[in-house]
């Protein structure tokens, strides 16, 4: 039995928009004026719209008796990262981890044979491809109930809480705090991004409880001037969702930091203090020190030194989460 556009669509969660297009169902992170200020690209991301077209957090979740599963879905190259897999869920665990690691646009065609009971299912989508689903089928006469949350989160920040380069979608940071914390989220990063107060829009089809921001990497590391665009970012998005929480999270450690500080403008230490201190100053933001979240070890990244991979994803998440919970943000 196909599980028609509706249905489907009161099911899927981390998209603006969700389109039914020849057949195929599309996924949004964006909405169309966001969009609009992607395409401008007046930082000069590379690729940046391509990026955004990424199925970051985008997940399907829902509760079901039937025994099958049959997802068919189109890939496509959306970032440099060559990982497209999808994460499935069974009432919180994971069941199947299936994709292909290969720098091309593929498909996915999932066939998963499930318990005999009423349980949850969450699919979590490429977080560094593009995915498309042409169609999604259960059993004949097989109840789909979308799962409900109250809580709602929106992450904002560059390529590390976009997802890059975690194999597993369901690892990245951002996935991993949002099962946590038992909420559905909105991912507005992308790859190679600096703060950009263009980019924010409360326009997103749901009000975030906490928002996730984390810059500061790009900005550093490519002499963006942090001092002026930082505080303009944290005045609209301060401005823009005033009851929501916003935990404001300096940049991790990255490799190579002595080497690439001959080239910057000011110090590593220096912008983490500078960030620090401009987020104090408003009352709804509590600020973590990204230093402390992944080993600085190389063992914890990639090749690059600067990425985290599934290892370092898992202690970014469970550091962020112990030092969430004690801060007392989420209840």
């Amino acid at each position: 039995m196909l599980v028609n556009f509706n249905e489907l669509k009161s099911a899927v969660f981390g998209a603006c928009r969700i389109i039914e297009k020849d057949g195929a169902i599309e996924f949004y992170r964006f909405n169309a004026e966001q969009e609009k200020v992607i395409l401008l690209n007046n930082d000069n991301v590379p690729d940046n719209y391509k990026k955004s077209l990424a199925t970051s957090n985008v997940v399907i979740d829902f509760y079901s008796n039937t025994e099958n599963v049959n997802i068919k879905f189109n890939t496509q190259v959306a970032t440099s990262q060559c990982a497209c897999y999808v994460d499935v869920f069974i009432d919180g665990e994971i069941f199947i981890h299936e994709g292909y690691n290969k720098y091309a646009d593929g498909e996915i065609n999932l066939s998963i044979v499930l318990p005999k009971k009423e349980k949850r299912v969450t699919v979590y989508l490429p977080n560094l491809f593009r995915s498309v689903i042409k169609s999604f089928e259960i059993d004949n006469g097989a109840t789909f109930k979308p799962y409900k949350t109250d809580r709602n989160f929106l992450f904002i920040g560059d390529s590390i809480t976009q997802g890059y380069t975690a194999e597993y979608p369901s690892g990245s940071y951002a996935n991993k705090i949002s099962r946590y914390f038992d909420a559905h989220s909105i991912n507005h990063s992308i790859g190679g991004a600096f703060f950009n107060a263009e980019l924010i829009s409360e326009d997103i089809g749901v009000m975030p409880d906490v928002i996730f921001v984390a810059f500061g990497t790009n900005d550093w590391s490519k002499n963006r001037d942090i001092k002026t665009t930082a505080p303009v970012f944290m005045d609209k998005l301060t401005e823009k969702f005033p009851n929501s929480k916003i935990i404001a999270i300096t940049p991790i450690w990255r490799g190579g930091i002595e080497d690439k500080e001959k080239e910057t403008l000011i110090s590593f230490d220096e912008m983490q203090s500078f960030l620090k201190n401009l987020y104090s100053k408003y009352p709804s933001v509590f600020t973590v020190d990204g230093l402390p979240l992944v080993p600085r070890s190389s063992d914890y990244f990639i090749s690059d030194v600067l990425h985290p991979n599934d290892k370092g994803f898992c202690e970014y998440a469970d550091n962020l989460y112990g030092i969430v919970e004690k801060l007392k943000i989420i209840k």
